[in-house]
C-alpha cells in the first residue's frame, strides 16, 4: 500500500517493505465540527492533563496528554494507561501536592475539587476507565477514513473538533501499535474498503427448488383419467 500525504507520520516507512503497491491511501487531514466526543481536560496544580479521543481502523484508543507549566512551547508527554501517569505525577509533584493527588490530604482536597475541571486521581484513572465506552464508531464511515483523532474544546466548552487523517507521531500513538503492526492494520481497513463483502443475494424459492432437483411438475397431482 501506498501513501499520498502531505506530512510523514510514524509508520510510513513501512511502505519500503514491498506491500501491494496497487492499493493507495490518500491521507488528507480534514477538521470536522462536531460534539462527537465529550472532550477531557483538567488541571492539578501546574500540570495540565488533556484527553484524546483517537479512532483507528474502527476501533478507540484512549491517550492521555500531560504537559507541566502554562508555558505553551513546553513538551507534552502521552500515556495510555492511568498506572504511567501516576508514576510520572509523583516524579513531579511536591509532597504536599502528593497528598492531594492520594486523597490522604481531606482538607486540601475538599476546597481543591470545588472547580470541576481539577484534576484527581479519580478522574483520570476514570478516563482510562469509563463507564461508558465511545460510541462514536460511525464516524469511519461518515468520513470514509480509518483515522480520527478528537480535538480539545475551545473556551466555554464550544468549537469541539476531530480531525480525519489527522497525524498518529503527535499524540505517541506508536505506544499503542507499532509502526509494523499500524501499517498492517491500515492496509487491511483500505483493502476491504476498496473490495467490500457483498452479501449473497437471497435465492427465490423457485430457484431453491429447480436447485434440489425438481422442476414445475414435480409438486402436480397427475390428471385422473375419467
Amino acid at each position: 500500500m501506498r501513501i499520498k500525504s502531505p506530512f510523514k507520520d510514524y509508520y510510513d516507512s513501512v511502505q519500503a517493505m514491498g506491500q501491494d503497491q496497487g492499493l493507495v491511501y490518500i491521507r488528507t487531514p480534514k477538521v470536522v465540527e462536531s460534539d462527537a466526543f465529550c472532550q477531557e481536560s483538567w488541571q492539578f496544580f501546574d500540570i495540565n492533563f488533556t484527553g484524546h479521543h483517537v479512532g483507528f481502523c474502527g476501533k478507540f484508543y484512549r491517550i492521555l496528554e500531560m504537559r507541566v507549566g502554562y508555558d505553551l512551547e513546553t513538551k507534552s508527554k502521552f500515556f495510555t494507561t492511568f498506572e504511567a501517569v501516576d508514576a510520572e505525577v509523583r516524579k513531579t509533584v511536591k509532597k504536599k501536592e502528593l497528598r492531594v493527588w492520594d486523597g490522604t490530604d481531606r482538607k486540601y482536597v475538599n476546597s481543591w475539587i470545588r472547580w470541576s475541571r481539577r484534576a484527581t486521581k479519580g478522574n483520570i484513572n476514570s478516563f482510562f476507565n469509563p463507564q461508558y465506552p465511545i460510541n462514536s464508531v460511525h464516524l469511519f464511515d461518515d468520513n470514509d477514513a480509518p483515522i480520527i483523532v478528537s480535538g480539545p474544546r475551545g473556551r466555554g466548552g464550544k468549537e469541539s473538533y476531530y480531525t480525519v487523517n489527522g497525524s498518529l507521531r503527535a499524540i505517541s500513538f506508536a505506544k499503542i501499535k507499532d509502526p509494523y503492526t499500524a501499517y498492517q492494520e491500515l492496509m487491511m481497513w483500505m483493502s476491504n474498503r476498496a473490495a467490500p463483502f457483498k452479501p449473497i443475494p437471497e435465492m427465490s424459492n423457485d430457484v431453491k427448488i429447480a436447485s434440489k432437483g425438481f422442476d414445475a411438475h414435480s409438486f402436480r397431482q397427475p390428471k385422473k383419467k375419467k
